[in-house]
């Protein structure tokens, strides 16, 4: 099964290895560690200014760039696709009991992606793949420092529909959600896939919540600067 990486740490580790590779093929000399560092920063500040400028953020994005990323975060694409159709669904009878080959061609989840998921309480589980360490309760369209645009939201808003969804839609405790985190389901079965999702993204959201680091998801191996 394929698996997404969740970063959870700082940003510079996983473009090192990639704006090395673009600097060698300009016959430019690579950055090195700090200058990553640096311009993960200025990214970072570059960010915050505009946020805080629309009076979106009520204090600046602030991380340690130089602390290592906590290890042992990823998750199941199909887990994470059978959550995106449950929470489609709402939670609802009306979700397929079993993952199809094409999730994203559901109805439900074609109609709320098209109202721009203006019809969820989980927003911040539906569409990001970055979360900022800042409270917020809205997503937004984010360039990274390599130029790619993805949609953004916040590590505390995200911690806070995790919980929201384990008790509403689960009936389930943090204790719970630890155990769906720890093994993945046989089959293909929703809603068992579903929780999984959800116990490994809680898990990840209270380690960035908890170290005030961004989260991101990814498919790239990340790498350790020294």
């Amino acid at each position: 099964m394929s698996t997404i990486a969740i970063l959870v740490g700082p940003l510079a580790g996983y473009f090192g290895d990639g704006v090395r590779a673009a600097a060698r093929e300009n016959g430019e000399a690579p950055p090195d560690d700090d200058a990553l560092r640096a311009s993960v920063v200025a990214w970072r500040e570059w960010i915050s200014e505009g946020l805080e400028r629309e009076g979106l953020l009520l204090r600046p994005l602030v991380w340690d760039e130089s602390t290592p990323p906590d290890p042992g975060h990823a998750l199941l694409l199909p887990a994470l696709q059978a959550l995106k159709l449950f929470l489609s669904h709402g939670g609802s009878a009306s979700c397929p009991p079993e993952l199809p080959p094409d999730p994203e061609l559901d109805p439900a989840w074609v109609a709320l992606a098209e109202s721009d998921f203006a019809d969820t309480s989980y927003d911040q589980l539906l569409v990001p793949e970055l979360w900022l360490p800042a409270a917020f309760d809205f997503t937004f369209a984010c360039p990274l420092p390599d130029g790619h645009e993805v949609q953004a939201g916040s590590v505390d808003a995200l911690l806070a529909q995790c919980a929201a969804l384990r008790e509403r839609l689960f009936a389930a405790t943090p204790i719970d959600a630890a155990m769906w985190a720890e093994a993945p389901p046989s089959g293909a079965g929703v809603r068992a896939l579903a929780r999984h999702a959800a116990g490994r993204i809680e898990r990840a959201a209270s380690s960035a919540a908890a170290s005030r680091v961004p989260m991101l998801l990814c498919a790239a191996p990340i790498s350790r600067l020294s």
